[in-house]
């Protein structure tokens, strides 16, 4: 009996270890990128999909039907006009294939997403392209062009106060280009603009989806679980800290001293959680979630970041 006890316990054991490594194993292949997009480069996530990883580091997504294009953010100008730039390359794969862009759609109306727009149009006709955004689209509504098919949904928490945001969906690809509500180098960025419980609503409902490719807005493509799990796993543990602020009757000021990056953003692999400007956002971030849970109006300050 007391054999027969042992070996149990040690089939137990080896089941616990072998189960910590296969955990590991999972964990590390989450995090590993499935495409990187560097500064001046860019991914075939499909045959017929492009995606450009933009100098300010926002994504700008091409899709391509026989001859006609359609670009998702069309990416940010800067002074730097050299051939290497992303959305140099962009425009010379267009050009190179002879597409004749047909949609643009913008995922929102920050500059870094929609300052490029001329660079891809100069050599079309008027009237030839179609323009999509947020304030002239419906929740649920289908695009097509030629063979491809996209289907916009509207994703609150990003810039609510810019005219909202919308995501992009490719149902033959079972693919999503989130725009700002994801990201993969940044921690959420809400700036004033959204409300977290619209956010989390959003992240919840990507999440559901089971795409199995999110583009995001910022930063390289990763298992998608694990894009959306980050982020959704910071949204709640900052709601829990501002609510024990406010329960203690602290206010803006105490909870943004007391509540450290650190601790509501737990996994920052591939992040630098050290940079002034994730630590901007997760003050901005702090406001925002105060402001909704106890029901004040804070305003919108001077001087925003919003990439």
């Amino acid at each position: 009996m007391q054999k027969r006890r042992a070996a149990i316990s040690m089939i137990f054991i080896a089941v616990i270890l072998l189960s910590g490594v296969f955990w590991t194993g999972y964990e590390k292949s989450m995090k590993k990128p499935l495409f990187l997009l560097r500064k001046n480069s860019y991914a075939a996530v499909r045959e017929h999909i492009h995606v450009f990883g933009g100098d300010a580091s926002e994504n700008m997504t091409l899709i391509i039907s026989g001859s006609d294009a359609a670009i998702i953010d069309t990416g940010c100008v800067l002074a730097d006009n050299s051939e290497h730039r992303s959305v140099n390359r962009l425009k010379k794969l267009i050009d190179e294939k002879q597409l004749d862009v047909r949609n643009i759609i913008y995922t929102h109306y920050h500059l870094d997403h929609i300052s490029n727009t001329a660079k891809f149009i100069s050599n079309e006709s008027k009237g030839s392209v179609e323009f999509y955004d947020p304030l002239n689209t419906t929740d649920g509504q289908i695009i097509k062009m030629g063979t491809c098919v996209f289907r916009i949904l509207h994703t609150p928490g990003h810039a609510g106060s810019r005219g909202g945001h919308i995501s992009i969906e490719l149902p033959g690809e079972n693919i999503l280009v989130a725009g700002d509500v994801l990201y993969t180098n940044f921690i959420p960025c809400m700036q004033y603009e959204d409300s977290p419980r619209a956010y989390m609503e959003t992240l919840k409902r990507i999440g559901e989806e089971k795409y199995s490719l999110i583009i995001p807005g910022h930063g390289n493509i990763l298992n998608t679980a694990y894009t959306v799990k980050r982020p959704m796993a910071y949204m709640k543990r900052l709601e829990k800290q501002v609510k024990r602020v406010i329960a203690s009757g602290g206010d803006l000021a105490e909870a943004r001293r007391r509540i450290k990056l650190e601790a509501c953003y737990t996994d920052g692999e591939g992040m630098n959680l050290k940079d002034p400007i994730q630590k901007e956002f997760h003050r901005d971030n702090i406001r925002q979630m105060f402001a909704e849970l106890t029901g004040e109006s804070l305003g919108e300050p001077e001087g925003m970041i919003r990439p």
